[in-house]
């Protein structure tokens, strides 16, 4: 397991979500290129939710409660400089009104991702920021969710990339326990390939339910700054 942070952040005029975006990514790789050591930087750009998806979060609420984000970075530094990478990455541009931060133990369950350092990685990323049954001890919500990964490589059979975050301290975001990242190399594949047939989406849908109480979900464009 590898320890990181995930930094939710949106600016502050709805209207400007591309030149925010643009502005932000601009910043983070000059914060790669000036400190190449500092540990995994990755920007994903949220983008809109693409017609056609095959699902919705397990019990989903209204669309007008979910939070909005236009930028939400991953970042594993060295554990001295963690708080100062934390600061320098809110801090880059001036336009940023939102800004919630988790720390997480990385799991990387599947990894055959094609990527060119720097530039936007090919398809589409999906963030699922997850949020446990309240009544579920810790160590019950994370030996469910462990034991649902096999189900997971095996049903989800367009990913190429498909990491798991348990969060370990929430105290500077909303409530939440976990955050899921599932990559697939197309768009294609996120919508035709992202359950291997309806038998294996029903699947997932009734595991999930056991230990997931509500998730919101993100699509995005990702942009891999440094290793």
């Amino acid at each position: 397991m590898a320890s990181k942070y995930f930094i939710y952040l949106a600016g502050s005029d709805r209207g400007r979500k591309a030149d925010f975006q643009a502005e932000y990514l601009r910043a983070a790789r000059e914060i790669a290129a000036a400190v190449p050591q500092g540990g995994q930087l990755i920007v994903n750009l949220v983008e809109e939710t693409p017609a056609g998806i095959p699902f919705r979060p397990v019990n989903a609420r209204a669309e007008a409660v979910d939070p909005v984000y236009d930028v939400i970075v991953e970042i594993s530094p060295p554990a001295e400089e963690a708080e100062l990478a934390l600061a320098m990455l809110v801090s880059c541009i001036g336009d940023v009104v939102t800004t919630e931060i988790y720390q997480a133990e990385e799991i990387v369950q599947l990894d055959r991702q094609a990527t060119v350092l720097g530039e936007r990685s090919p398809g589409m990323k999906y963030i699922g920021r997850l949020n446990f049954h309240p009544d579920l001890p810790a160590s019950a919500a994370r030996r469910s969710w462990d034991i649902h990964v096999p189900l997971a490589l095996r049903v989800h059979m367009g990913m190429d990339k498909y990491v798991r975050n348990w969060i370990v301290d929430a105290s500077r975001g909303r409530p939440a326990g976990g955050i899921a990242e599932l990559n697939f190399p197309t768009l294609d594949d996120m919508l035709t390939r992202y359950f291997d047939s309806d038998r294996g989406k029903e699947e997932i849908m009734h595991d999930i339910s056991h230990f997931i109480a509500h998730g919101t979900r993100f699509f995005t464009s990702e942009f891999i700054l440094r290793r």
